[in-house]
């Protein structure tokens, strides 16, 4: 709904761009359409005339529109985006098309309407006077100011919103994920369980001589496994913890859970805060015993050790009672983006898994070590599927795959918005130029310096824009808030993104009146004072 939503903004920034360009081309037009109205035609058909002009035009960008839509559809179609489900599927069919079609017609009648109702109300007698300059009346110049504004102010939203996803994004991308993700290779492993029937320690076994095989391989630094690996979620469980008032059914706290071997923390890059972690020796005939995270152990335990404390794990079957020995740092369990909950690690030997992810830390490029670490496993079990093979990296890029997705879509929109607001300022400032030719020339020639003309110039611009730019912040302030749901690590009304949204469409304004605006610190008085 918000790209929904910033594209119909885009769409009235072109329309409000065209209806300038058009005011003025009606301007210039002037005398045709006296001498039109002198010989007979209607108020009426000529207000048909440029409605059917302007439809005519918006047709041939809808056409046109329709084609670079199919291209940009194909372009997003070649990111490698596993969050953009069932996207293949999307296709230009007969109700786009239609669609396209309305709202081309309906663009045509909101820019064309206010030249054709300029031009239908003109006044026969001065047009046709010899020797008439083609002059633009206040209202002409009122109407393509308040366009100008108006494409300056959705501008300015377009850019707020596009700087706060970036901003988000950048955010995002300094989280600490937990671990470190470089030369990771995972990889999935699914123990049949009909093979490997669960409870039987055969599991455990077969896993083990697959990560032994793996570990002894050349450029393979060491090698756990893991249930559910970082960033893509996973399961969890209700747990209750001895010797404290059993919580009303319903109400236990919960914990994501992992089940993982005794390499798979220094593997991962994750460190051991306190206690210790799983050794070879927590198997099926030894105690049971977990490893909590950080937030859990800051959460249930704030300021006692947690170890040595025993919790009951109530989801997996009969309930299960472990023994805390040591707790890890936090890992990013859904997302850089989201916040990190309680976790429980049990030891593989102890309560196996037949969903299970190998990752393998390389000495250099992880994808080099595929074909070796299958056969390893295969080596084992010559009949065990192994699948989603890709490293760490590309996982946490796929998990912002979304969020770059729609940066991508509301920067090229804002920056569209950008292109046409410059254009639009362009053409009023251009024209006030050529309007106003004598008038500078009677300046110069009473004294004026270059400079006095060039900031007259630069201040029509400079008020134009900067009231577009005050309104859009105030509209843009509460629809923002909106996209909430959307940013991360910034507000929604955060004022370093609105000053640099500010500071760049004044700056563009500036550029665009560049050209006009030295065009008329070269008026020669002498030129100016025969314009007409």
């Amino acid at each position: 709904m918000i790209l929904f939503f910033a594209v119909g903004l885009l769409l009235v920034t072109a329309c409000a761009n065209v209806a300038n360009l058009l005011l003025a081309r009606t301007t210039g037009r002037n005398k045709e359409i006296a001498v039109r109205l002198a010989l007979g035609a209607g108020r009426a058909r000529l207000l048909t005339l440029f409605l059917t002009e302007s439809v005519f035009m918006s047709l041939l960008g809808g056409t046109l529109g329709l084609l670079l839509a199919d291209a940009g559809l194909g372009f997003i179609r070649t990111l490698k985006s596993e969050t953009l489900p069932r996207f293949a599927e999307i296709h230009l069919d007969w109700r786009v098309f239609a669609f396209a079609s309305a709202i081309s017609v309906l663009s045509g009648l909101f820019f064309g309407l206010a030249p054709a109702l300029t031009g239908s109300k003109l006044d026969l007698n001065a047009p046709l006077k010899e020797g008439h300059a083609e002059g633009g009346g206040t209202s002409r110049r009122i109407s393509s100011n308040m366009l100008t504004v108006l494409q300056f102010g959705l501008a300015t939203m377009l850019l707020a919103g596009a700087g706060l996803l970036g901003s988000s994004l950048l955010r995002v991308l300094r989280v600490n994920p937990g671990f470190n993700p470089e030369r990771l290779l995972t990889l999935q492993v699914f123990l049949s369980p009909v093979k490997y029937p669960e409870g039987d320690s055969k599991s455990g076994t077969t896993l083990h001589e697959m990560l032994e095989g793996i570990r002894t391989l050349p450029g393979v630094r060491s090698a756990g496994v893991v249930n559910c690996l970082p960033i893509t979620g996973g399961v969890n469980t209700d747990f209750v913890i001895e010797g404290r008032p059993a919580p009303r059914l319903g109400d236990e706290p919960g914990a994501d859970i992992r089940v993982t071997d005794y390499k798979y923390f220094s593997t991962m890059g994750i460190p051991l805060l306190t206690g210790r972690i799983f050794t070879e020796h927590d198997d099926g005939a030894a105690a049971r015993v977990v490893v909590i995270n950080e937030t859990m152990a800051r959460t249930f335990w704030q300021n006692q050790n947690p170890l040595g404390e025993r919790i009951t794990m109530k989801d997996w079957g009969p309930p299960l009672t472990a023994q805390i020995i040591g707790v890890v740092g936090d890992v990013k369990s859904n997302g850089l983006d989201e916040p990190v909950g309680p976790m429980i690690y049990w030891s593989y030997y102890q309560f196996g898994t037949v969903f299970n992810r190998i990752v393998v830390r390389a000495e250099d490029d992880p994808l080099r070590l595929v074909s070796a670490v299958k056969s390893r496993i295969w080596s084992v079990d010559k009949d065990q599927p192994v699948s989603q093979i890709e490293t760490m990296d590309e996982i946490l890029s796929q998990s912002l795959a979304r969020r770059r997705l729609y940066l991508m879509l509301l920067g090229v929109f804002a920056g569209v918005a950008l292109l046409l607001a410059a254009t639009g300022i362009y053409g009023v400032v251009s024209y006030s130029v050529t309007r106003r030719t004598r008038e500078m020339g009677i300046r110069v020639a009473l004294g004026a310096e270059r400079l006095d003309v060039l900031g007259l110039i630069l201040l029509q611009a400079a008020k134009l824009a900067l009231t577009g730019e005050f309104l859009g912040i105030l509209v843009a302030l509460a629809v923002t808030r909106l996209m909430s749901g959307m940013l991360f690590g910034v507000s929604a009304a955060d004022p370093l993104t609105f000053a640099g949204a500010v500071l760049l469409l004044t700056a563009v304004a500036f550029a665009a009146c560049y050209i006009p605006a030295r065009r008329a610190m070269r008026v020669d008085p002498m030129v100016a004072l025969r314009y007409e």
